[in-house]
């Protein structure tokens, strides 16, 4: 049975865990809605001549924005690490003494989790894991987002063939 001692330093534990939680993802969310709000302004003033640049840079942006997430979370796990309280990650960088991981590893398991690939290698242990099951969450969310932006900008912007006389017919971006 817990005593009061003991129960309050889990409490407070929890408290900071959730708050960091929620305001992790609420700042990765807001990243992602501007990352994609300033990328549609752009696309809808430059020259509609040049579609595959558009496409591809469309692309490279939307890679930018989910790596600057990865970082993100990888900062908040190096620096939440730092107090062995809230956990720590099993399997990090087997040469390291340090308690915390480096950045580098703390990367690495923060893209693991955010793409959902979850190789096992790198294991969140105590507190912490609340923080990697919601990043996990919000990583499918936001490349499901990702996905139908960029679904939207080839809808508006590729050109697709005319099924009767095989020529390339271009959308009217003015009528989205």
């Amino acid at each position: 049975m817990y005593t009061t001692g003991l129960l309050w330093p889990h409490f407070w534990v929890s408290v900071f865990t959730v708050l960091l939680t929620f305001s992790s993802a609420a700042l990765a969310i807001f990243i992602h809605y501007e990352g994609l709000y300033r990328l549609n302004s752009w696309l809808l003033g430059i020259n509609r001549k040049h579609l595959r640049g558009m496409l591809l840079s469309t692309m490279l942006l939307i890679l930018a924005l989910h790596i600057s997430e990865i970082c993100l979370y990888g900062l908040v796990y190096r620096a939440t690490l730092l107090w062995p309280e809230i956990g720590s990650l099993q399997n990090a960088s087997p040469h390291n003494t340090h308690s915390a991981p480096h950045f580098l590893d703390a990367f690495y398991f923060s893209a693991i989790v955010y793409t959902s690939l979850g190789f096992g290698d790198v294991v969140p242990v105590g507190a912490v894991r609340m923080l990697s099951a919601v990043e996990g969450l919000l990583g499918l969310m936001l490349i499901a987002w990702s996905a139908s932006f960029s679904f939207m900008q080839m809808e508006r912007y590729w050109p697709a063939p005319d099924l009767e006389t095989g020529e390339e017919m271009r959308h009217n971006p003015d009528k989205w």
